[in-house]
């Protein structure tokens, strides 16, 4: 089932239908201080970015969609929702800081870009209902990685994974992804969003630590490697280390990875003006499927139904240290 924009609290339309949305909730880690340890999750609401991506194929009306940057730019709420259904996801206090269109004669693309305000931000997730009857199934002889990340909210299957692993040191950045559902990784995205504060208790507060989330790869010796967590070594790890929680739908989904993590990871670049001229194009590269095309469904209606039902969570840390003084982690995913 496609996605809709329900943008109502800004006078427009209540059902818009898109192709695909996107949302990122960039944060910081606290500093220890006075009897603090630190490492509390800091989410930026003032940095909340929200994309929805309209698209129109050619009509046989002469009159297009006509909605300008003034008419999104106080701030308001705006919900996605599976036509007819409930809203999975609602962004309050936001406000249109971009608008990105592409016109030619066959089809209308637009890309709405949405900023928080600060105080009064806020996002709530609830993860839809698709069941991943095929999940980790071997198809024609050939095994998928099959990594999961393994937490106090429970087991989130990955489709995705990436460590920059470099020499005898540390591993610097961690990128996680996978379909969210009730077979998915609706405990990745849980497990952020209950470390944050909301921004009604002010802009920056300190969340909590969050618990130790172990990437398992049982493919390759069973190895793991542990981020975040509440002990000194983990708080050592991402003292001075940056992140966002994110979540890609739709033609997002069908992003190479690389791009869907530099919008990721310029989140926390509050005016960054994104451009999409060279995004929402086909992208079948050898050397990187799009994120979408990194699961093991099956074949048939399973995959044809990824393009508009299923949603993506990601979590991505960057500028990590070494865990502890004298841990040096092993690579993984070789």
């Amino acid at each position: 089932m496609p996605y809709e924009i329900d943008v109502s609290s800004y006078g427009l339309p209540a059902s818009v239908p898109i192709v695909g949305w996107f949302a990122a909730i960039p944060f910081d880690f606290s500093p220890p201080g006075a009897n603090d340890p630190g490492g509390k999750l800091q989410a930026q609401w003032s940095k909340l970015l929200v994309l929805a991506h309209l698209a129109t194929d050619a009509e046989s009306s002469h009159d297009f969609r006509q909605v300008s940057r003034s008419d999104l730019a106080t701030a308001g709420t705006i919900k996605f929702a599976t036509l007819g259904g409930r809203p999975p996801l609602t962004a309050n206090q936001v406000e249109a800081s971009q608008i990105w269109s592409q016109q030619t004669i066959c089809t209308s693309d637009s890309v709405w870009i949405f900023r928080g305000v600060g105080d009064g931000t806020s996002l709530t997730w609830s993860s839809p209902q698709y069941p991943f009857a095929d999940w980790d199934q071997h198809d024609h002889n050939h095994f998928g990685w099959s990594g999961s990340l393994n937490g106090a909210g429970g087991i989130a299957k990955l489709s995705y994974a990436r460590v920059d692993w470099r020499g005898s040191q540390y591993f610097r950045a961690v990128e996680f992804a996978g379909p969210s559902g009730p077979n998915g990784t609706n405990a990745l995205a849980a497990t952020i969003l209950n470390c944050f504060v909301p921004s009604e208790a002010g802009i920056g507060q300190p969340g909590t630590q969050c618990t130790q989330l172990t990437l398992n790869d049982p493919n390759r010796g069973r190895r793991t490697v542990p981020v975040l967590g509440t002990t000194p070594n983990a708080v050592a790890q991402i003292q001075n280390a940056h992140g966002a929680l994110w979540l890609a739908h739709g033609s997002f989904a069908n992003l190479r990875p690389r791009e869907l993590l530099r919008m990721v990871r310029l989140s926390h670049q509050q005016k960054i003006n994104l451009d999409f001229s060279e995004f929402l194009t086909e992208c079948e590269l050898v050397d990187e499927a799009p994120l979408a095309s990194s699961m093991h469904l099956g074949s048939g209606q399973a995959r044809a139904q990824m393009r508009t039902d299923v949603v993506f969570e990601g979590l991505s840390l960057w500028n990590l240290s070494r865990r502890g003084a004298q841990t040096n982690d092993p690579p993984v995913l070789l």
